[in-house]
């Protein structure tokens, strides 16, 4: 009988430092920084965007851990429904987007100069919100 009850405890121990294990492991600082593959230009023509950039991505990650350590809430993989989760996912989701929106700024630009052009022709598509093909024409 003591090794069926000492078994159980060892099982329930077992669960429960695994539960806790896996939220350790999921919010560590590797699991949680945002992370892309998208290559950016980063010699863009305007760096204080690359540097906006590097601080929206810093945002985005604090964010992260201070929504799961201060309110427990996982704005990733939201489990619960309630109100204060959604203002989170919401908030979270804005700041994300600020990041892709600088990534497709960037990206752009990289695949430009792959194409051969240089900052300021690039920065001349830009201001004058022409595609590429009138720009060659022109």
């Amino acid at each position: 009988m003591k090794q069926i009850i000492i078994l159980l405890l060892i099982i329930i121990a077992s669960i429960i430092g695994f539960g806790l294990y896996s939220d350790y492991k999921r919010y560590s600082a590797p699991e949680v920084n945002y992370k892309t593959t998208i290559q950016i230009d980063v010699a863009y023509h305007n760096q204080a965007l690359v540097l906006d950039y590097y601080n929206a991505i810093e945002d985005v990650d604090s964010y992260v851990m201070l929504q799961w350590s201060a309110n427990e809430i996982d704005v990733r993989t939201p489990e619960d429904d309630d109100l204060e989760t959604q203002n989170a996912v919401q908030k979270y989701a804005k700041k994300l987007a600020k990041v892709n929106y600088y990534e497709a700024i960037l990206a752009n630009s990289l695949l430009l100069k792959e194409k051969g052009f240089s900052n300021k022709q690039i920065k001349l598509i830009e201001e004058k919100g022409i595609d590429l093909e009138t720009y060659q024409k022109k």
